[in-house]
């Protein structure tokens, strides 16, 4: 499931849930459910944001990022011949 496809998902299920769900409440919900390879270095820059900059957009462009990084971080099998 892509970063995207996440987010998405859970921006629908929580405003079905509950249309006046805060902002801090569904970035709760996006950050527990995130897995875990990306959900420490997510919280850990969402937490260094100021309250009013911690929004669901910050925190897809932060997904992306880490997400991002970690696929250039994985090496690639070497093919032997």
């Amino acid at each position: 499931e892509t970063i995207t496809s996440y987010y998405d998902a859970i921006i629908k299920l929580c405003h079905e849930y509950d249309p006046s769900m805060s902002q801090k409440m569904i970035i709760s919900w996006l950050e527990n459910g995130i897995k875990d390879s990306l959900k420490i270095s997510i919280k850990r820059q969402m937490k260094a944001l100021s309250d009013s900059a911690r929004t669901t957009q910050a925190f897809l462009k932060i997904a992306k990022d880490e997400q991002e990084l970690q696929e250039e971080n994985v090496p690639e099998r070497e093919t032997t011949a």
